[in-house]
């Protein structure tokens, strides 16, 4: 499931990195339609915000026990 929802926020944060790489900007015509392309860019980013989060703690917990059992294994492997 965790490797699901990654896929799903890595694609969705791909998507994102290319139209907030886009130039068009620069070009002055149809700027109220850039600026509402822009609103809805921003909505998008607040909305999404808890399910990168979500993906970001699942990542640390698992990272956490990972590295919980690797201080464990070397508790119990006895001195030569």
């Amino acid at each position: 499931m965790f490797y699901f929802s990654l896929n799903q926020v890595m694609t969705w944060i791909y998507e994102k990195t290319q139209i907030a790489t886009d130039e068009s900007y620069r070009d002055p015509v149809n700027l109220q339609s850039k600026i509402m392309k822009h609103q809805t860019f921003e909505a998008e980013l607040i909305a999404n915000k808890r399910r990168v989060d979500a993906v970001i703690a699942v990542r640390d917990q698992q990272l956490q026990r990972m590295h919980s059992r690797s201080v464990m294994s070397l508790i119990s492997i006895p001195d030569m």
